[in-house]
């Protein structure tokens, strides 16, 4: 404790094997600590909010935040450890089947085993997508055909269906009638599906997958421990594993546990005064080992309520300064409606007194932290578990802090992390749901913008491998309501652009077409020119051509025909998709014609002028396969346009001089319109002075 606060240091850590050297003050894991059995990958702030509104009021990024599952596996694969069924489910999937379904116990990395085999095994010449099954890129039916979607399989997709977790075990008994033919589908695109089977769900499996069902059991722990020390460059010699005592604890701990026993080490390690990396190592093994029973029993013996709503302000802000820990206990007393002390306030104990009896040390930045490694992240756990009917008070005790304390855009950031991993932990997510919604609904003449902060949750949502798909479907559902609060869509543009989109392209392509329909001009601004950016590559710019053009026969007819000019750009109609040119997909020739023809019969001639003058000079440019322009006329034919399109090709070509390429595309259009209109039979071109008069 420091002079400032005045009392005594409480006693020292638990003891250990007394030839190992301990650092007394060792600190606790920053961020969102790692509480279940799979894979987590945290997002390290410094200094704003990841984060920030720019002058014209919307959200952009501070710091890129990408969760892109190959860069996850990339970095998993620098610390994996085969564990036994892993060989013989490689060899299934990379066989002709192209598919497997492994199984395995809850906390033995199944999901990171399926995510490696699918990386591995990856076809390194093509430009394959990592996708996460049912995809609702398309359709919105729980339909199971439209689940397994073969219409979305590209060559080399890697897929993967977990079938584990709140979000996914309803889904077998939905899917298993179409995974059948939906595995043949992936053989023909050379793709790889990995199902994910929780192993009490096996015995109802239809027969005809039994053989494609591999068993996977734990890796050896102790090598789970030196790949993770490797990763976090981290010197280690087989006396500090064995002195430490870990090499023993991993053996049996999940992979899980192990990481995020290397990260609390990593800390510790950067704390000042740290000790040995063997004291390091047992002092996290202690704290992962009885840190739960401790908090426990510290909340039972703080019997006064407004120490412990001291305890676990300490522990909701540890890391914050000591008179921001006092504040927010005393915003949680008004919350809960605790009753104020009778005692005048000089005749109360001292704060750094009241620090000591709670054993929470002071630094010098006047920073509070707790003695016990771990120990904040724990007396929370045990906070929410032990008073599950406060969990609304918690959630509006959150909101206030976040408002009315004196704290920086990333302190924000991370008290949302720490809410997040509450929700995520106990399954919650619908209070991580209300939460989000209640900060977007205080937006107006608010002092602090909380959108970034409500960014930041639903991010470490979607991190979150059992509440991704829940997430997203809560993303799809609020982006279709085109008067949702303008403040809560323009947090829905940057998830959807941002995380969505780096997992879940297509996805994200969905609820940004949504929210490009929003009733609000600023909105349909910012959305549309993230919906362009995010559908980039061929099979997402397919993909909203043909939401685009199936939304002018709805409600939204208005907005779609709004998007449809940009969408179907010349210069957006480039590339290749399943090997041969876009513009040669009959799919896409059918929505362009299609959505052309609703441009010209519901806009006026200047429409016709524009497009007309922007296509001849993509195909004069070379920017566009010439019979592109037989769409036109088709269009234009269509919705009784013809002579309408055909002056405006007529005044294109004046600039051009007779015997150019250019005339000669012109001159080409010509005889497609001529040909459309009965006027010319097929096959005949016109000459040099063939004009018509419109």
């Amino acid at each position: 404790m420091t002079a400032e606060y005045g009392g005594e240091r409480p006693g020292p850590a638990p003891a250990v094997d007394p030839s190992v050297s301990v650092a007394a003050d060792i600190g606790e894991v920053r961020g969102a600590a790692h509480t279940g059995s799979g894979d987590q990958y945290n997002t390290h702030l410094h200094l704003g909010s990841v984060y920030e509104i720019d002058e014209r009021g919307r959200l952009r990024r501070r710091v890129r935040t990408r969760l892109i599952t190959d860069e996850q596996v990339r970095r998993l694969d620098r610390c994996f450890v085969e564990g036994p069924g892993y060989a013989k489910a490689r060899d299934v999937l990379g066989g002709d089947e192209h598919s497997v379904i492994v199984t395995a116990e809850p906390g033995s990395g199944r999901r990171a085993a399926a995510m490696m085999l699918l990386h591995r095994l990856a076809d390194r010449d093509v430009d394959s997508r990592f996708r996460e099954l049912p995809d609702d890129a398309v359709h919105n039916s729980v339909d199971p055909g439209l689940l397994l979607d073969e219409r979305n399989l590209q060559r080399g997709d890697r897929l993967l269906l977990d079938l584990t977790g709140p979000a996914g075990r309803g889904l077998l008994e939905q899917v298993q009638p179409v995974l059948e033919g939906y595995r043949h589908a992936v053989q023909r695109h050379r793709a790889r599906l990995v199902v994910v089977l929780p192993r009490d769900q096996e015995e109802a499996l239809y027969q005809d997958f039994r053989a494609l069902v591999v068993h996977l059991e734990r890796p050896d722990g102790r090598e789970v421990l030196r790949e993770h020390l490797d990763l976090h460059a981290i010197p280690f010699t087989e006396t500090d594993l064995h002195r430490s005592g870990v090499q023993e604890w991993a053996a049996g701990a999940a992979p899980g546990e192990i990481a995020e026993l290397v990260r609390m080490v990593e800390t510790a390690r950067q704390a000042p005064g740290a000790g040995s990396l063997a004291g390091c190592l047992a002092q996290a093994r202690i704290a992962l080992s009885d840190r739960g029973v401790h908090a426990a029993e510290q909340i039972d013996k703080t019997t006064d309520v407004r120490e412990r709503a001291l305890l676990l302000a300490a522990a909701m802000f540890d890391g914050f300064r000591g008179d921001v820990v006092f504040a927010a206990a005393e915003l949680l007393g008004r919350e809960l409606r605790l009753p104020d002390p009778e005692t005048p306030y000089l005749e109360r104990s001292r704060l750094g007194r009241r620090f000591d009896e709670l054993g929470i040390r002071v630094g010098p930045d006047r920073t509070v932290t707790f003695e016990r490694l771990g120990h904040a992240e724990a007396l929370r756990n045990r906070f929410w578990d032990d008073y599950p009917e406060l969990g609304q008070p918690f959630r509006m005790w959150i909101g206030a802090c976040m408002r009315g304390l004196e704290i920086t855009g990333a302190q924000r950031d991370e008290l949302a992390g720490r809410f997040a991993a509450q929700c995520l932990r106990t399954g919650r997510i619908r209070e991580l749901f209300a939460q989000v919604e209640a900060w977007c609904r205080g937006e107006r003449g608010g002092r602090v913008s909380l959108s970034p902060q409500a960014v930041f949750l639903l991010n470490q949502a979607l991190a979150d491998g059992s509440a991704a798909r829940e997430v997203r479907q809560q993303v799809r559902v609020w982006a279709s309501r085109p008067s949702l609060p303008p403040a809560l869509a323009h947090v829905l543009i940057m998830v959807s652009a941002d995380a969505i989109a780096s997992g879940w392209p297509d996805e994200a392509v969905v609820r940004l077409h949504h929210l490009a329909r929003h009733e609000d001009p600023g909105v349909r601004e910012d959305a549309t020119e993230e919906l362009l950016r995010v559908a980039s590559r061929p099979w997402s710019r397919r993909l909203l051509l043909n939401r685009v053009v199936d939304g002018l026969g709805r409600r939204t007819w208005k907005a779609d025909l709004a998007l449809l000019t940009p969408v179907a750009d010349p210069a957006r109609l480039q590339g290749t998709y399943r090997g041969r040119p876009f513009v040669a997909d009959p799919q896409v020739r059918a929505d362009l014609t299609a959505g052309l023809a609703a441009l010209f019969g519901k806009k006026g001639e200047e429409t016709i002028r524009h497009h007309a003058r922007r296509w001849l000079d993509a195909c004069a440019a070379g920017e566009a396969p010439r019979d592109l322009l037989e769409l036109l006329a088709e269009a234009a034919h269509r919705t009784g346009r013809s002579n309408r399109l055909y002056a405006a090709v007529r005044e294109w070509t004046l600039r051009t001089a007779e015997g150019t390429p250019e005339r000669k595309i012109a001159l080409g259009l010509f005889r497609r319109i001529d040909e459309y209109q009965g006027l010319r039979p097929r096959g005949t071109g016109p000459g040099e002075k063939e004009w018509r008069t419109p």
